[in-house]
């Protein structure tokens, strides 16, 4: 219809394998509800909605034992369940992955694919997945959430003083990865083949390891206000550059 809609779906998979198809419409802010599921989804998004409104995509039990919504159109947001969650921001265009810009804000967390500026609003998902286009994450306030940027080139950047309690995981593509000034990621970072650049602020940390993977890749102290001493243990044999130690990465 014309309005807000809100489809809110019960946690019965068999009931649900008869929907082959949810349509929000053209107007108004449709929203699916998966709130009540006592089973872990995958949720994809996989390209612009009909008439460039909201978004086209599926969503299946984690794994793909059972197709929860055979396909969805014209979606502006979506709500996960009660268990680990997955959200796929991988819109294609002929084939062609989007640009977007993803916000995680708590419950007012939201993607935009940059070409028609369509956004999905969502909470409630803790791994989180973008696309091989080239995309750019703020988090602006702590969030759990394991993030993956894919193979394109993203660049990530944690406000002052915030957690990312999860991982963080790039591609193959040239990543930015920037720590304002006492933010934390609590666990592993793995950058990709690219040539990637991590930069930690004053106080900033990495709760976890460290891998550069293939590529040069550049650790950047630049801005902490104390001094660090950096540890260079061995030559990497695998993927170049050296092993190392420093405080604020553990």
């Amino acid at each position: 219809g014309t309005g807000d809609d809100l489809f809110i779906l019960p946690d019965d998979v068999n009931l649900l394998a008869a929907i082959a198809s949810i349509d929000g419409g053209t107007f108004g802010n449709d929203t699916i509800d998966l709130g009540v599921f006592t089973t872990a989804l995958t949720t994809s998004v996989t390209a612009r909605g009909t008439g460039n409104s909201g978004f086209t995509g599926s969503v299946i039990e984690t794994g793909g034992a059972e197709t929860v919504v055979t396909g969805f159109n014209r979606i502006d947001g979506v709500l996960g369940g009660t268990l680990s969650d997955t959200l796929n921001l991988q819109p294609l265009n002929a084939g062609t992955p989007l640009p977007g810009n993803l916000v995680l804000d708590g419950a007012g967390s939201r993607y935009t694919e940059l070409v028609t500026n369509q956004t999905l609003d969502f909470d409630g998902f803790e791994n989180i997945n973008t696309g091989d286009g080239t995309d750019t994450v703020s988090v602006n306030t702590d969030f759990a959430a394991n993030l993956n940027t894919g193979n394109g080139t993203s660049s990530v950047t944690l406000a002052a003083g915030v957690t990312l309690t999860g991982t963080f995981t790039s591609g193959s593509g040239a990543d930015v990865l920037l720590l304002n000034a006492g933010a934390t990621i609590t666990g592993n970072v793995a950058l990709g083949a690219g040539a990637d650049s991590v930069q930690l602020n004053n106080s900033a940390t990495i709760n976890g390891t460290l891998d550069g993977d293939a590529g040069s890749d550049t650790l950047n102290f630049s801005n902490y206000a104390s001094a660090r001493t950096v540890t260079l243990q061995a030559a990497d044999a695998t993927d170049g550059g050296f092993d190392g130690a420093t405080a604020a990465v553990n």
